[in-house]
């Protein structure tokens, strides 16, 4: 099986091993609903290697053997059990096989629970007609009553953001994802020493991750800080290496959209940032037009409009269905009131947009009435 692109720390091979064990834990949230389990991520789930590593790989993918063919063996003798042995991995052939998503997710299980409460109905009927025991249908309500239990317990977690990242760093303390939640319920909030914490600890446990180190840096942007010469060469040593992830993508648009106000200090850094993204030769991103638009948008920050417009224009000619860098060309010939500059900028940008797949009407209407303005108080001739 061929390596997942940049995007996953794991392989093919290994997200389908991790998937046999995923799937019992899976079963235990439905089956045995333990309140410590369940959580938002779950990125803390160690991964299969190989057969034997963990150990409990192999075992599961026994189990997992054994209930299919159960299921096949007793279909016309107990279809109702059949049926939900079945219903359940039916429900996870898209989401825990070969398609390149995360690890696992508890609403995957959102079908799929309904194939378990087949298997429990089926036990417990099994139970009161085979084994003789009368008391068999008493355990329904008592299983409705401790789950409706588990269910009002884990919703008031989720209704007030800071008892829910309370929770979740106590039941996850290895996981990244959430600390890196909780590092930007901090920030929000204004706690950024307690932020800076929780961001290091997500570094800790996942040192490989290029957002964390990003997240740092915007962080100690918030503190009015620069990190170690050592801290900013290991950023830009993982933004060449390391696989460029959505957390990675969400770090570099954080930044972009702070240029402007509270972190202007990090233009600089952002710019080699994104040289060590385009010069990783080989293990480049397959969609450098997005990081030139981003290098783009850089040079703008800094008031290097030639460099941006440059940058910009090289964005839009590697992918012509990316109308994102048209829209900032015409803007800054806008703002700097250049109307022919302008003019040209508009006429490419409404052809674009009206071949365009996914054609951003609203946007260029708004930009429209921009222009017009523009016009009105720059009506001579600019060039």
């Amino acid at each position: 099986l061929p390596n997942y692109p940049l995007t996953r720390r794991f392989t093919m091979m290994e997200r389908v091993l991790t998937e046999t064990r995923v799937l019992f834990f899976y079963l235990s949230l439905l089956l045995v609903p333990r309140i410590d389990q369940f959580g938002h991520q779950h990125d803390d789930i160690l991964l299969s290697t190989s057969l034997v590593t963990p150990w409990t790989t192999l075992l599961a993918i026994i189990g997992h053997l054994f209930l299919i063919a159960l299921a096949f063996r007793i279909h016309k003798r107990q279809p109702l059990l059949a049926l939900g042995i079945l219903w359940f991995y039916v429900a996870h052939l898209l989401e825990s096989t070969l398609f390149n998503l995360e690890i696992a997710y508890e609403h995957r299980d959102y079908l799929a629970a309904l194939g378990v409460s087949f298997i429990l109905i089926s036990l417990l009927e099994l139970a009161r007609t085979k084994l003789r025991w009368r008391y068999a249908l008493v355990l329904l309500p008592v299983i409705a009553i401790s789950f409706g239990g588990i269910t009002f317990l884990r919703s008031t977690q989720w209704a007030d953001h800071n008892y829910f990242y309370r929770y979740e760093v106590e039941h996850h303390p290895n996981s990244a994802r959430i600390q890196i939640g909780y590092s930007i319920l901090l920030e929000a909030q204004g706690r950024y020493a307690e932020s800076m914490q929780a961001i290091r600890r997500s570094v800790e446990i996942e040192p490989d991750e290029p957002g964390y180190w990003l997240q740092l840096h915007l962080i100690a942007a918030r503190l009015g800080v620069t990190l170690s010469p050592d801290d900013q060469q290991k950023t830009l040593q993982m933004l060449g290496t390391a696989p460029i992830s959505a957390t990675t993508m969400l770090a570099l648009d954080h930044t972009i959209g702070c240029f402007q106000s509270w972190c202007k200090s990090l233009q600089i850094p952002f710019e080699n940032w994104i040289h060590a993204i385009l010069n990783r030769g080989q293990k480049a991103p397959y969609d450098k037009a997005y990081f030139h638009y981003l290098l783009g948008l850089t040079y703008a920050a800094q008031g290097r409009i030639n460099d941006a417009l440059e940058e910009l224009r090289f964005s839009y000619v590697s992918d012509r269905s990316y109308l994102h860098p048209l829209f900032v060309i015409a803007s800054i010939h806008i703002q700097r009131g250049e109307r022919d500059q302008a003019e040209e900028a508009m006429q490419e940008l409404r052809l674009a947009n009206a071949r365009s797949r996914y054609p951003r009407t609203k946007d260029l209407a708004i930009l429209e009435q921009q222009f017009s303005k523009m016009t009105a108080a720059h009506p001579g001739n600019e060039r």
